[in-house]
């Protein structure tokens, strides 16, 4: 596990606070990276939960005119993700769950790109 930046200290649970007894170093407050952190958490679940819903009516065939909502929601959860990666990067949280994020947010819309392919070659009509 990577060690913590100088001036923050990690708990068990992964979760990095700036020692009161170091300088700040910054010029974004921890009172704004608390909220930044808190909004963009907010924005990731409730995108997550509108996706899946979204994702079983498209994928159940009856809501095709809802695939563009389902693109801006992903893309919304995709830059929440990174928001939080690069608050926890900063904190000091270790190098493999900040990798996890951002491989995260790249494979889930690799994947819906995949799964969009499969269903249009679905679609297609089949010589005969």
């Amino acid at each position: 596990m990577n060690a913590p930046r100088p001036g923050f200290t990690v708990s068990g649970m992964g979760t990095a606070t700036r020692d009161a007894s170091s300088p700040s170093t910054t010029l974004i407050s921890p009172r704004t990276t608390k909220t930044t952190l808190g909004v963009a958490r907010l924005v990731l679940m409730r995108s997550a939960a509108l996706l899946l819903v979204l994702g079983v009516v498209i994928w159940t065939g009856n809501g095709d005119e809802l695939i563009p909502l389902h693109v801006l929601f992903g893309s919304t959860l995709v830059i929440a993700l990174w928001v939080i990666a690069a608050i926890a990067a900063k904190a000091g949280v270790s190098r493999g769950h900040v990798g996890l994020a951002v491989a995260w947010s790249v494979v889930v819309p690799a994947q819906d790109s995949f799964s969009a392919t499969l269903a249009m070659r679905r679609d297609e009509p089949k010589e005969v």
